[in-house]
């Protein structure tokens, strides 16, 4: 499948690492649910650094965050509508 291009600003999910309400990686509910994050900053090798915000609303960072195609805990992942859009703009070309 075709990839997004990672850009600054782009909205991505985040799969917490861990359950733990005490973690570095924020409060996390509901392991089938990501978080919700932001791009803001693109490194060379294709990792990221994102703002992210865990399931009860605070705030918190993560740098050289990889980019995967499935949920995989410590990482981040497009959205089905992202991908969809990534794979009808390649058919286009």
């Amino acid at each position: 499948m075709p990839r997004s291009v990672p850009t600054i600003g782009r909205r991505i999910w985040y799969w917490p690492a861990t359950n733990e309400d005490d973690s570095a990686e924020g409060i996390c509910l509901d392991n089938s649910q990501p978080y919700d994050a932001g791009i803001v900053y693109v490194h060379a090798d294709g990792t990221v650094n994102l703002g992210i915000t865990d399931h009860t609303g605070d705030y918190f960072t993560n740098e050289n965050v990889n980019i995967t195609d499935e949920a995989t805990p410590g990482c981040a992942q497009w959205m089905p509508y992202q991908e969809k859009k990534a794979a009808e703009e390649a058919a286009k070309n």
